[in-house]
């Protein structure tokens, strides 16, 4: 299943026909990309987050990203109105500031920061748009044509992406094919995503 981008994307950049792609280039690439992100894209998940308010910050930040809508928000047991907060695609949530000072517990209307307590303001959230962002499904064109083409110049098969085999450059130097396309994969994709996340 090709969940990041589709076989015609990849072979209208690499110029090779649909029917020399593999599917299971477009899993791996996917895994790559999950594990390099910390996320899995084109899927929306529901989470429930607990927070300690220091009374000093306006602003909370949610685990996971890209943040598309908040369920609830509750500060000590109080749920707020959908109007006493913004979120942000980054994940920041900001208090709106209604009442001018303190939380108002008749209204749900929010003060001017979150209020001094441990694990007292819960945020359920749903993250994880269901369309893949645009670097997303960019890292993955590239990176699935990087082994089409790969493949395609070594005449290997799919077995390419565990193969133990070696290849002659045309100066004579040979390099271990898997190790090297592991080490372009991440290259590419650590390129066009970006330095936000890290491989662990």
């Amino acid at each position: 299943m090709w969940k990041y981008c589709t076989k015609n994307e990849v072979s209208a950049f690499s110029g090779l026909a649909e029917s020399t792609l593999d599917d299971s280039w477009s899993q791996m690439v996917e895994g790559l990309i999950d594990e390099y992100t910390g996320e899995t894209y084109g899927t929306s998940t529901s989470y429930t987050e607990s927070f300690d308010g220091d009374g000093v910050n306006d602003t909370i930040l949610l685990s996971h990203t890209p943040a598309s809508s908040i369920t609830s928000l509750s500060i000590d047991g109080v749920a707020l109105q959908s109007t006493s907060y913004e979120l942000y695609e980054s994940g920041y949530v900001r208090l709106v500031s209604t009442a001018g000072g303190a939380l108002d517990r008749a209204t749900g209307s929010a003060g001017s920061v979150f209020p001094s307590g441990q694990q007292n303001v819960v945020v359920v959230y749903t993250a994880n748009e269901s369309t893949v962002p645009a670097y997303v499904k960019l890292a993955a064109i590239l990176a699935i044509s990087e082994i089409a083409v790969l493949s395609e110049r070594a005449g290997s098969n799919s077995s390419l992406a565990v193969s133990r085999a070696s290849q002659r450059a045309g100066d004579g130097v040979s390099y271990n094919t898997a190790a090297a396309l592991a080490n372009k994969l991440r290259t590419i994709i650590r390129n066009t995503i970006g330095q936000k996340w890290r491989f662990k």
